[in-house]
């Protein structure tokens, strides 16, 4: 988020949590992408809580998370 240039950045999936102090960054990081004409989607996990993508084992929508990024990991390298 702190560079001055984004441009020639590989495409990015950037994931925010509703609950997550760390969310305005994230959209502000894929907006600036998106300004410098990276590809980048932004996906907002509603009701979820920063680190909730390691928990598994506790939270049914990490599958869900899991799968968007394997989407856009075989899209990437398709």
């Amino acid at each position: 988020l702190r560079s001055r240039n984004h441009r020639g950045v590989a495409p990015a999936l950037v994931m925010v949590c509703e609950y997550d102090p760390l969310r305005d960054e994230g959209v502000a990081y894929a907006e600036r992408l998106h300004q410098a004409g990276v590809p980048v989607s932004l996906v907002e996990q509603p009701g979820m809580i920063h680190g909730f993508f390691r928990m598994g084992a506790l939270v049914d929508r990490t599958t869900t998370a899991y799968d968007q990024c394997a989407a856009a990991l075989r899209q990437a390298f398709a």
